[in-house]
C-alpha cells in the first residue's frame, strides 16, 4: 500500500493535494448578509439568511460562518444554487434557536420565469446537521432544472476563525471511493449503495476528523467534487424533497455529546420534546402584560439554548457563538442569577 494512503475503519484517504477535485463556482450575493445562529448543546451553526455558509467565496466575506463543535469548524461552505444561480430570498427565521427555516424562489432562468419555483429549506441541529429541501413547481407547466449543494470543510480552530495564526496545521484529506462488488447474475435488481461525501482532515496528533454527509429522500444524480447535483423534472404543482445528514466524527466516533438520530423529523421531534420537558420543570413566570411575557419567554429560550453538556451534567455556556463553552466565573454567576427559574443549573454545574 502506498505510504500516502491512510486507512481507517475500512475507509481510505489520501492527502488533498494528491487528488485534486473539480470546483463548483461560488455565486453568493456580493452584499454582506445578516448572520443567523443555531445552537444545540455543544454544536452551533452560523449561516446567512439564505441558510448558506459563505466560506467558498474566497474573499474573506462572512469568513466566520460555519458549523462548529469542540472548537473546530466542521463545515466552512454550504451553498444552494438553482441552475448555477443564487435563489431569491423570501423569508427566513431561526426563532426557535435549533431550527432554521428559509423560503426562497428562483431568479429568472433560461427557460423558467422568475418566481415559478418554491424552495423551502429546513436546517436542524441535534447531534449533527440535518437539512431537508422541498422544491415545488408552482407554474402550470412542467419544468426541468438543477439544484446543487456545495460543501467544504477547512477544519480550522475556533481561534483561527477569529484571526489567530498557526505555524503548523494538519493535512486535509480526500476519501477514496468505497469498493463495492459488482451486481451478480443472481441479483439483477442490485442497487448501488447510497452516495456519501466525506470531508476529512488528519490533525498533527494523528486524529482523523470527518464531516460525513449521507443523502436522503432523493439521491443526487451526480457529484462534482464536493458538490451534489440533482436534475429535477417537476410537473405542475409537483413537490420533491431532498435531504442529508451531516455527522461530525473523530476517529470514527461522534464528536458531539448528543447522539444524532437518523432523520430531520426525528431530530426536530427530539429537540422539541427536550425543550418542552425542560419548560415543564422550570418556574413559570407570567403576567397580564403581553410585552413582559414576550421578554420572559425570550429569556427562557436563551437560557435553554445556553445549557450545554460538560461531563454528565449541564451548565450554562458563556455565550454564542464565540464563547460556547464553560467559563467558570461566567457560568457560576449565571447559575446564581437563574436560581428562580431553574435551580438545577446551579446544583449540577
Amino acid at each position: 500500500m502506498s505510504p500516502d494512503i491512510l486507512e481507517f475503519d475500512g475507509r481510505k484517504f489520501v492527502p488533498a493535494d494528491q487528488l485534486p477535485l473539480p470546483e463548483w463556482a461560488c455565486v453568493l450575493n456580493e452584499r454582506p448578509q445578516p448572520v443567523l445562529t443555531l445552537k444545540d448543546d455543544d454544536l452551533f451553526l452560523l449561516t446567512d439568511t439564505f441558510g448558506n455558509i459563505g466560506g467558498g467565496s474566497g474573499d474573506g466575506r462572512n469568513g466566520s460562518m460555519g458549523l462548529f463543535c469542540n472548537d473546530t469548524r466542521f463545515l466552512s461552505r454550504l451553498e444552494l444554487q438553482i441552475d448555477g444561480r443564487p435563489p431569491i430570498l423570501l423569508s427566513s427565521t431561526a426563532e426557535k434557536g435549533f431550527v432554521l427555516s428559509v423560503l426562497c424562489t428562483n431568479p429568472r432562468l433560461e427557460n423558467i420565469p422568475a418566481e415559478y419555483i418554491g424552495i423551502k429549506r429546513d436546517l436542524v441541529l441535534n447531534g449533527g446537521l440535518f437539512e431537508e429541501i422541498e422544491v415545488t413547481n408552482y407554474s402550470t407547466e412542467a419544468v426541468s432544472f438543477e439544484i446543487s449543494l456545495s460543501f467544504e470543510s477547512d477544519f480550522i480552530d475556533l481561534f483561527e476563525v477569529r484571526g489567530a495564526q498557526r505555524d503548523q496545521r494538519g493535512t486535509l484529506l480526500r476519501s477514496l471511493p468505497l469498493e463495492t462488488p459488482p451486481p451478480s447474475e443472481s441479483d439483477p435488481e442490485h442497487t448501488p449503495p447510497p452516495i456519501e461525501l466525506s470531508l476529512a482532515y488528519q490533525g498533527l496528533d494523528g486524529t482523523l476528523l470527518e464531516a460525513r454527509i449521507q443523502f436522503s429522500h432523493h439521491q443526487p444524480d451526480f457529484l462534482k467534487g464536493y458538490t451534489a447535483v440533482w436534475k429535477l423534472d417537476l410537473d405542475s404543482h409537483e413537490t420533491q424533497t431532498l435531504g442529508y445528514r451531516l455527522q461530525m466524527l473523530s476517529n470514527g466516533r461522534s464528536v458531539s455529546h448528543v447522539n444524532a438520530p437518523y432523520s430531520l423529523s426525528q431530530a426536530k421531534a427530539a429537540e422539541t420534546m427536550e425543550e418542552q420537558t425542560w419548560r415543564n420543570q422550570v418556574t413559570q413566570i407570567r403576567s397580564d402584560k403581553s410585552t413582559f411575557n414576550r421578554v420572559i419567554e425570550r429569556a427562557e429560550q436563551d437560557v435553554y439554548l445556553l445549557r450545554q453538556s460538560f461531563g454528565k451534567n449541564k451548565a450554562l455556556s458563556a455565550g454564542v457563538p464565540w464563547f460556547s463553552t464553560l467559563f467558570g466565573r461566567d457560568s457560576i454567576i449565571a447559575a446564581s442569577q437563574t436560581l428562580l427559574l431553574d435551580p438545577q443549573i446551579a446544583a449540577k454545574r
